[in-house]
């Protein structure tokens, strides 16, 4: 809860009586002074920003309580400016009254998403700190009907995954002058908890069982904010321990989790560490 205050002598209490100043404690009758009954003046802080609780322009913009407060029906004080919200939080008008002078008492953190799209073809993950590779339709390295191979069959990753696809976001070519995003530290998503009990199993991260196939609809079970996902196999990083011809994938048609020969051409998305 973000607090909304009102200085020295104008302070509130949690129910929005008058806090007495010297004591510190709220009288049992609400104070009916000009500075305090609705569409007085009273300082009103909120985070840092300060204006005066009236309306000095005959605003009859409608404000229905419990909305946030908008700058074209909701000016306050002798300014022009409107009370802005702290980060994260959102300003509501303290009763019913439906008017822009009705006092401001409470600030309500609006919820962070947990994947934020940048812009720039990455989504990040707020939660786990990981960069994701967001993919097209436009036929670029990014579409998401490319598939690529995990190995060319030396068990090692040097299949088109890497060639085709990580050494060209890397800008490997170019000693990184252009990397995707401006990042030169791409990969695939590492699984290695298939292995080992405790490890990351990244790629399962972004799956959303609430979605696609493994929802009431079709298509992936991906996180909404990485669509377009193809409902198939993706590749990740990781090598099949005991089997040094297979390498883990994650479905996202149905949320399986396996091994695949490394040859074989799987979609792909690729990732980075940091945020």
């Amino acid at each position: 809860m973000c607090d909304v205050s009102v200085d020295g002598d104008n302070a509130l209490d949690a129910t929005g009586a008058r806090v007495d100043p010297l004591h510190g404690d709220a009288p049992s009758h609400r104070w009916h002074d000009p500075g305090w009954r609705q569409g007085g003046v009273g300082h009103v802080a909120v985070g840092h920003q300060r204006a005066t609780a009236s309306n000095a322009f005959g605003n009859t913009g409608t404000c229905v309580a419990g909305s946030p407060l908008a700058a074209k029906n909701c000016t306050l004080g002798t300014g022009a400016a409107a009370i802005t919200a702290p980060p994260l939080c959102t300003v509501y008008l303290a009763d019913g009254a439906g008017t822009c002078s009705a006092f401001i008492k409470k600030c309500t953190p609006r919820k962070q998403p947990r994947f934020v799209d940048n812009g720039d073809g990455t989504v990040s993950d707020t939660t786990t700190g990981l960069m994701w590779e967001k993919k097209t339709t436009d036929g670029s390295l990014h579409d998401v009907t490319k598939t690529f191979t995990w190995s060319t069959g030396t068990n090692s990753f040097d299949g088109t995954a890497k060639t085709d696809f990580l050494d060209k976001l890397n800008d490997v070519a170019g000693s990184g002058a252009h990397c995707f995003a401006g990042y030169c530290d791409w990969r695939l998503p590492d699984e290695e908890g298939q292995n080992t009990p405790g490890g990351p199993k990244e790629l399962e991260t972004i799956l959303d069982l609430t979605q696609g196939n493994s929802g009431s609809g079709t298509g992936a079970c991906v996180v909404p904010a990485l669509s377009p996902t193809q409902p198939l196999f993706y590749w990740s990083a990781t090598a099949y321990t005991g089997v040094p011809t297979v390498a883990w994938f994650v479905s996202f048609y149905n949320f399986h989790v396996d091994g695949d020969p490394q040859t074989l051409p799987l979609y792909v998305r690729a990732v980075r560490s940091g945020l």
